[in-house]
């Protein structure tokens, strides 16, 4: 079977490229400019059960605005 390579993901808020994030064996998007996180269905839930997560938002929330529409 042949290998599905990874596409690179685009912020929908600023447009910069998202990374990869992993805590604990749950891996989120985050962008690289706005700090952005997005989430797949019910990480964000299981993230709030695990200590020490909150950690990987490392976003400005002020910098998150400037973006908003």
């Amino acid at each position: 079977m042949e290998r599905q390579e990874e596409k690179t993901l685009t912020c929908p808020k600023c447009g910069s490229t998202m990374e990869k994030v992993d805590f604990q064996s749950i891996v989120v998007d985050r962008c690289g400019g706005c700090h952005g996180m997005w989430f797949d269905n019910l990480e964000h839930e299981k993230l709030k059960q695990l200590e020490g997560s909150e950690s990987i938002d490392d976003g400005d929330p002020a910098v998150g605005k400037t973006f908003d529409k």
